[in-house]
């Protein structure tokens, strides 16, 4: 074994690296992307990012219900 002491050290700081990253990969996906979706439509309930979206969607999906006040 030659390598053994290299192979040891390689090993002991590819363990440190891995720690700091187990530290630092905290972050929530569904958290962020459930904080980004702020409105709701009111007639499915369907969760959308701004207005133009949910402009487009309730046009496209519930024509026939009367416009949310939050959209005029």
């Amino acid at each position: 074994m030659s390598r053994g002491l290299a192979k040891q050290q390689a090993k002991e700081k590819a363990a440190k690296k891995n720690q700091k990253l187990k530290g630092s990969s905290k972050h929530d996906h569904k958290a962020a992307r459930a904080a980004q979706l702020k409105l709701v439509c009111s007639v499915c309930r369907a969760p959308m990012s701004d207005k133009s979206v949910y402009k487009s969607h309730f046009q496209a999906k519930h024509p026939k219900a009367p416009t949310p006040p939050e959209l005029q």
